[in-house]
């Protein structure tokens, strides 16, 4: 316990006598960017793979949050891309969509069946209509 302790008190005291060099350093740093923002340039495989993965969305460290804040820096463009890709087959991918839309929109649109498909992607395009 005490060479525990003395490890902590060691890095204690270094960054209270360093904190105006970490300050200064870090003051003006690079901005964490998590994509391109353009849905143009953006690798959309990369970002529906991790929505597909699921978990957490505000949780960066996971493939749904990384994915996520990627169509977050897009704003609205990156919602109508998304919207696009409802026509998809694979209704795991849709399901993951709309868990994804429904996140960033906040709406509560139910889970896709394959008899209401159709329906969901046409009840999003009016979404983006009205909003």
């Amino acid at each position: 316990k005490e060479y525990r302790g003395g490890d902590y008190l060691i890095w204690a005291e270094w960054v209270n006598r360093n904190q105006t060099v970490i300050r200064e350093e870090w003051k003006d740093g690079p901005k964490i960017q998590y994509g391109s923002g353009d849905p143009a340039t953006a690798n959309w495989e990369k970002i529906l793979e991790g929505l597909r993965a699921g978990g957490e969305f505000e949780d960066i460290e996971r493939p749904g949050g990384m994915a996520m804040a990627q169509v977050k820096s897009m704003k609205r463009p990156g919602i109508v891309k998304l919207i696009t890709f409802l026509d998809a087959d694979d209704l795991q991918l849709i399901n993951s969509l709309v868990r994804a839309l429904n996140h960033l929109t906040g709406e509560n649109k139910p889970r896709v069946t394959a008899a209401n498909k159709s329906q969901a992607k046409t009840e999003w395009e009016l979404w983006l209509k009205t909003h």
